[in-house]
């Protein structure tokens, strides 16, 4: 009895070991297959981003051969009319008077403009004012006989060299040079 029950526990060992053995089988079985699958998926993300770039260049090719179709019918016109012409109920010719007023009023803004910064940038002493604001220092004798009423300046420089005060103008020719110098020694 002893002995049955050793043999039919050994016999039960046995099994276990057996379906142990057999599981661990299946186990290893499991875990290739699962290894394989990971190894698949990896291969199946691969070919499908690659069958995406190729549907996405496909795409681009039929579009451009539609385009190339689509504009190898067309035919290149020159001209083309829009509108009708409209027959105009009275000729049409220039206005030459309103072109000359124009033309007139831009001349003479454009005369007016040169004018004034010519006399801006005209540096002539003209009054006895200007010797002051102009030179920075004090005239020194006013010649009433140069400035008579209606002479011209070139009759005005003609009497200050051949009048009959011209020596006294050639002798303060000189002397504006020395007041110049003679003030900038001051400073």
């Amino acid at each position: 009895m002893i002995r049955e029950i050793s043999f039919s526990k050994q016999q039960d060992l046995l099994a276990a070991k057996a379906q142990e053995d057999m599981l661990r089988a299946e186990l290893d079985n499991k875990k290739s297959d699962f290894q394989m699958l990971g190894s698949q998926k990896a291969r199946y993300e691969q070919l499908k981003r690659e069958v995406e770039s190729n549907k996405d260049l496909y795409e681009a090719f039929l579009n451009r051969e539609k385009e190339t179709n689509a504009t190898s019918d067309y035919k290149n016109v020159t001209a083309r009319f829009t509108d009708p012409a409209i027959v105009p109920l009275f000729p049409i010719a220039p206005q030459r008077m309103k072109l000359v007023l124009i033309a007139t009023f831009f001349g003479f803004a454009i005369a007016c403009a040169l004018v004034i910064i010519f006399e801006t940038l005209r540096e002539v002493i003209r009054t006895s004012s200007d010797v002051q604001d102009k030179l920075g220092s004090h005239l020194l004798r006013y010649d009433s006989e140069s400035e008579k009423a209606g002479s011209s300046p070139k009759r005005r420089y003609l009497l200050s060299l051949f009048g009959p005060r011209r020596k006294a103008v050639q002798r303060s020719v000189p002397l504006r040079p020395n007041l110049v110098i003679a003030e900038t020694n001051e400073l």
